[in-house]
């Protein structure tokens, strides 16, 4: 048997997890410790990294469903469009966000686009119809692009996530035109000097770690799920990492263990430091939202619906202390 206590787990994280998700002071790399990516994954794995040594992530198809989605290189044009056009209004968060000056004209997409896959089920295309309201709320609880943006210095500044909802925006000559009505198009966030990977915990030390803590491999590649609304932003999601075969988790505050084959690794936002969980045994159905339904009209009632959770995808997690293996 192959036991990760406490102790040894926080010998072994400590270097990753601090080095790799904690927003603090000083530069920060991407560690990959003792075992290589290569080591990490099952054979079948490797096929998807690329010569660097990462993962060549590829557009969404199997796990894409409902309205249409916008592939990752209209996001990237559609970024770039948004960066030019508004990067004065968002210069200030960028900065305070980041601890430093940013030159937004300067910036330039850079790194990988990063699928972050919604934990949620679209909407129904009859119930949305032309309601921009609606759209709205599927873009915000749905699936985004991250877009990452480096300076002059080629570090990353600035994270640009684009909803994959963002069928009904164009790039003109004049600029990027949206709609008259709606919202949730982009979210925009600075990031930390130093930072290695496109987000505080990349998938490559996420992997490495999930295979070290486990002692199994990992069987594909890492898909980025999206936390529930509360739990962070489309950047702060966790990496699903399926195992190849099962492990013994010991949930924080639990006294019960449970077997499981997936971990979910990333940044918990409100803790600050990244996070190793498994889903919790209850999983709500969805979260509820409120809605005009006779809209734009200003005396139109306001009415509650469930956004419904997607079955194969966890809202709720549990931490782990120990993983133990045979």
């Amino acid at each position: 048997m192959k036991k990760w206590r406490q102790g040894r787990w926080q010998r072994l994280t400590a270097g990753l997890i601090a080095a790799a998700s904690a927003f603090g002071c000083g530069e920060r790399t991407e560690p990959h410790g003792a075992i290589s990516l290569a080591e990490a994954l099952a054979p079948g794995a490797t096929a998807a990294l690329n010569s660097a040594g990462q993962f060549d992530f590829a557009d969404p198809t199997g796990n894409v469903t409902g309205p249409k989605q916008i592939p990752r290189a209209q996001a990237i044009v559609l970024a770039k469009a948004f960066v030019s056009g508004f990067g004065s209004t968002i210069r200030s968060k960028l900065e305070r966000e980041r601890g430093d000056t940013v030159n937004t004209a300067g910036l330039t997409p850079c790194r990988r686009a990063l699928y972050a896959r919604s934990p949620f089920l679209p909407l129904s295309a009859d119930f949305v119809g032309a309601n921009p309201e609606l759209k709205a709320i599927q873009r915000a609880f749905g699936s985004f692009w991250l877009v990452p943006f480096c300076d002059a210095s080629s570090s990353e500044a600035a994270l640009i996530a684009v909803s994959a909802y963002n069928t009904d925006l164009q790039v003109t000559a004049d600029g990027l035109r949206m709609p008259s009505s709606g919202g949730g198009w982009f979210l925009w966030r600075g990031v930390r000097k130093g930072q290695a990977a496109e987000l505080p915990i990349g998938p490559e030390s996420a992997t490495i770690l999930g295979r070290g803590l486990t002692g199994r491999r990992i069987a594909a590649v890492p898909e980025l799920i999206i936390p529930s609304p509360g739990d962070g932003a489309a950047w702060d999601g966790r990496w699903r990492l399926n195992l190849t075969d099962s492990v013994s988790v010991q949930m924080e505050g639990l006294s019960t263990s449970r077997r499981v084959t997936t971990l979910y690794i990333g940044y918990r936002p409100r803790r600050g430091v990244g996070t190793i969980d498994v889903p919790a045994n209850f999983q709500p159905d969805g979260r509820p939202f409120h809605y005009r339904a006779d809209w734009p009209s200003p005396t139109s009632s306001w009415e509650q619906l469930m956004i419904q959770r997607d079955p194969t995808l966890p809202l709720a997690f549990d931490p782990v202390t120990t993983a133990t293996a045979p």
